[in-house]
């Protein structure tokens, strides 16, 4: 599983570093690009999860590795975190939260 992980992880990068070189990209594209970025970072996160979810494979890291780990993922949920809300903030400004406001109320029904 390891091995197949490992080769998976390099062809998702590949496909990023390709994604985010090429130039010249209409609205669509860039829209596909951010989903399919999302979607390998939402795999390799699932996988995270399933390592710090299992004791049998964390007691294999050293204190120092996975202090390492926990300062390496911290910084990046911070950026990360810090992007999501900048974003959200930019939608809101746009509307997005009205139009989700007119589709409620269109879709409300009691039975």
């Amino acid at each position: 599983m390891s091995e197949r992980w490992i080769k998976a992880c390099e062809s998702a990068l590949e496909s990023i570093k390709k994604l985010s070189s090429e130039e010249g990209k209409d609205r669509l594209e860039l829209v596909k690009s951010v989903r399919i970025s999302l979607m390998f970072m939402g795999k390799s996160l699932s996988g995270w999860m399933a390592w710090v979810n299992n004791p049998n494979t964390m007691a294999n890291f050293s204190q120092e590795e996975l202090k390492d780990m926990n300062k390496y993922l911290c910084k990046f949920a911070e950026s990360f975190i810090e992007y999501d809300l900048k974003t959200t903030k930019l939608g809101l400004d746009k509307g997005l939260k009205r139009k989700k406001m007119v589709e409620r109320k269109q879709t409300r029904f009691v039975i």
